[in-house]
């Protein structure tokens, strides 16, 4: 603590006391007793004057000192806050929205982008509503609605990718509360479609399973005595009308043919792959199913890449599966018209060949339970054929997929590994 302020009162009131006594000494000749006596009582008042006032700017500046050391301290926490904000928004995994009381995007972290492919800009252009499926849109509406009332909501929903797909996206829709208002909204969103996908699959699996050990069962016991039957109809044939005999040995033959794909529903078989040309193994094919698709009036076109890889195989199987996709377009074809089966690499990894119909197609709802046991679209289906089919696919790597039209055709994409 300086001495400044009693310095300066003390030369203040030396002067102001030596003003005095000159004054009187110079009037009446010599300076009175009492000046001293006054001289020496305030000395001590003037002297705790300039005490208290160095400590009052002693004080005051340690205060300011305080003050600005408390307000960098306050700065540099709020500014480390900030940054661990952003860190947290701008590096999470999961893409976060955040959005006003009228729903428009405000920002956007990074991971936003992967989610639907649209860049953060396009984002910002675009209504929100307008990429969620409209028949999630009102339940959408009611929880972010909740969530503005200060209801941290969660829900799921699909959306529309840039690219048309349709994605299940998980939303946590959180209110920012300031001074208990709700001013904004954060919603967190994460794409769960190949969980889904994935769960499915395991759904299907368990399934097969089920199926796979029923059927083994079943095929065995009923093989048997079915051979026999049919043996014996072939003994009496004579003894039977020829139209129930044929009624009969054809049902018997379905029959079989049930039993048959129940066997490749069972447990795995021992395969032996090999390398084999595709285009060899579909030029067989067609060979074999032309006859029939010209007695139907139907033409098969088959096209190819140039210099076709080879793939790892199971040639029988493989016949199997694509004699069954040409019939089902060629069934799907009553009067007529073309098939197209294209066989093309993608990025020297896989081998796509489809089957391009020009048949009646399929209703979209029942494209997904084509591949179910026991479901068809034929009168005299079976319901295994396309499930036999995918498992053989399956058990070679690949992936079987099916799209079509109303009225304009059906396309069944097989892809195989090189």
């Amino acid at each position: 603590m300086k001495y400044t302020g009693r310095i300066s009162i003390m030369v203040i009131y030396v002067v102001v006391s030596a003003s005095f006594k000159i004054s009187d000494y110079l009037e009446l000749g010599y300076v009175p007793i009492y000046e001293f006596i006054l001289s020496a009582i305030w000395i001590y008042p003037a002297w705790l004057c300039g005490l208290y006032f160095d400590k009052y700017r002693y004080y005051a500046q340690k205060l300011q000192k305080t003050e600005k050391e408390l307000n960098e301290l306050l700065e540099k926490r709020l500014e480390e806050s900030e940054q661990r904000f952003k860190s947290l928004f701008v590096h999470h995994s999961e893409p976060i929205f955040t959005f006003n009381l009228d729903q428009k995007l405000i920002e956007a972290n990074p991971a936003a982008e992967n989610l639907l492919g649209f860049t953060i800009n396009e984002f910002r252009e675009k209504e929100w509503a307008s990429i969620i499926d409209p028949e999630d849109l009102d339940r959408y509406k009611e929880h972010y609605l909740d969530a503005i009332e200060g209801k941290s909501q969660e829900l799921t929903v699909s959306m529309i990718h840039k690219d048309g797909d349709k994605r299940v996206i998980t939303i946590k829709i959180i209110p920012i509360i300031i001074d208990d208002q709700c001013i904004g909204i954060y919603e967190i969103a994460k794409d769960i479609t190949e969980s889904i996908v994935a769960e499915e699959m395991l759904r299907r699996s368990d399934k097969l399973a089920v199926i796979g050990q029923l059927a083994a069962g079943v095929a065995h016991e009923i093989r048997n005595p079915l051979t026999i039957v049919k043996g014996f109809i072939q003994i009496i044939e004579s003894d039977i009308d020829r139209n129930y005999q044929e009624l009969m040995l054809s049902e018997l033959d379905r029959i079989n043919q049930i039993v048959s794909e129940l066997l490749v529903l069972s447990k795995p078989q021992v395969i032996k792959y090999e390398i084999k040309d595709i285009e060899n193994i579909l030029n067989s094919i067609i060979s074999f199913l032309e006859s029939q698709a010209n007695l139907k009036d139907i033409q098969i076109n088959l096209q190819f890449d140039n210099q076709m890889p080879f793939i790892k195989c199971e040639e029988n199987q493989l016949k199997q599966v694509f004699i069954n996709l040409i019939k089902n377009a060629m069934e799907a074809m009553p009067d007529g018209g073309e098939i197209t089966v294209k066989a093309t690499t993608n990025h020297n990894q896989m081998i796509s060949i489809q089957v391009i119909d020009e048949g009646i197609g399929i209703e979209e709802d029942k494209i997904p339970k084509l591949l179910e046991p026991f479901y068809t679209t034929k009168e005299d289906g079976t319901g295994l054929g396309l499930m036999v089919c995918q498992r053989i696919i399956e058990q070679h790597s690949g992936t079987l997929n099916i799209t079509s039209q109303m009225n304009k055709g059906t396309t069944v994409e097989v892809c195989l590994p090189i």
